[in-house]
């Protein structure tokens, strides 16, 4: 299976936006104390479904 390089891109890109908004908000939470995996994996998922609309 072969996808176009502007549809890996772009997956690439939401990942990103969503993994990097969840540790913000994390390290927001947590008073600047790093948050542990669980809680990173939690609100990715929840920022990414966010993100791409509730998918």
């Amino acid at each position: 299976m072969k996808i176009a390089a502007a549809t890996a891109a772009a997956i690439t890109t939401a990942f990103g936006e969503a993994y990097i908004a969840a540790l913000d908000m994390l390290f927001v939470q947590n008073n600047g104390e790093p948050p542990t995996s669980e809680e990173v994996a939690e609100a990715f998922k929840a920022k990414y479904l966010q993100l791409a609309g509730g998918r």
